[in-house]
């Protein structure tokens, strides 16, 4: 008598079309929906637990929502050794067997704000010292008139080097105050936790205009898409949203890229001179 299977999960009949063929070989009841959300449970279990041994909570500002905390490397090459393993799986399948010591030679807790911190700028922002009058004054001031011929070839890199890293902290700054100054979420307001949020998940879409050029981009069209298609969301906030979405398994693939209509936008010489100043106060903090 030929008993028809049934997946252990959702009870539905099983087949070659919504079963694996090695599975039905093998008499494995399951369906590939279920055991693809079997695996993804266990994923997420496994990288709870090895949170957890590294203290489950951020061991620079000690937030302890799971959701917003991550597996930073201690000694930097996080990257390169997920890539190692061909698969986030078996990354987290490698580290959740790790013993509790093994774990916290290598490998700390931190959360998003403080590991993109340290990713970006090499340390935290929490940890930035106040800005002195001295410190400013060791700064170039932006001038056409300077020409080459008054330094050499090295220095002259050097100070345009400077200037550029103050003009993309300047960009930024402005961003972040045409789209409200603070997190909609929690209400960081420190610029360098601070990044646009694609509301409707397209931003991939976005390929053409990444980090500063999509700035640069949104102030030519007068900074639009506010509450609508872009919100200012910490690095916490941004992907405790995503994580939460994808344990959910609310996460839709994007299809059309975002519509920017053109707006008017001004920004009064008193406030870009403020601008200017606070990107320069922000480049001591982060190379200083």
């Amino acid at each position: 008598m030929n008993i028809m299977k049934k997946c252990r999960r959702c009870l539905q009949e099983l087949n070659e079309k919504n079963s694996s063929p090695s599975f039905l070989k093998r008499k494995f009841k399951i369906c590939r929906e279920c055991n693809r959300l079997d695996n993804k449970n266990r994923v997420i279990l496994r990288r709870k637990g090895v949170i957890e041994k590294l203290g489950n909570k951020c061991q620079c500002c000690g937030i302890d929502n799971f959701d917003f905390l991550s597996i930073d490397h201690i000694d930097g090459g996080g990257i390169k050794d997920r890539n190692s393993f061909k698969g986030w799986s078996r990354y987290i399948r490698y580290l959740f067997f790790l013993s509790e010591e093994e774990l916290n030679l290598k490998y700390r807790c931190l959360c998003f704000n403080c590991n993109c911190g340290f990713g970006f700028w090499d340390r935290c922002p929490h940890v930035f010292k106040p800005v002195t009058e001295e410190q400013l004054k060791l700064l170039p001031i932006s001038n056409r008139g300077v020409k080459k011929t008054y330094l050499s070839k090295e220095d002259h890199k050097k100070r345009e080097d400077v200037l550029e890293f103050i003009a993309k902290l300047k960009n930024k700054l402005e961003m972040i105050v045409a789209y409200g100054g603070k997190c909609v979420s929690c209400n960081e307001d420190h610029p360098l936790f601070l990044t646009l949020d694609h509301m409707n998940n397209n931003g991939n879409l976005e390929k053409m205009k990444k980090g500063n050029g999509f700035y640069k981009f949104l102030r030519r069209q007068g900074y639009p898409g506010k509450g609508t298609q872009l919100q200012l969301l910490c690095h916490n906030c941004n992907q405790g949203k995503e994580y939460a979405a994808r344990r959910l398994g609310k996460v839709e693939k994007a299809t059309l890229p975002e519509i920017y209509i053109k707006q008017e936008y001004n920004i009064s010489e008193e406030e870009d001179k403020y601008l200017w100043d606070q990107s320069r106060r922000l480049y001591v903090q982060i190379k200083f």
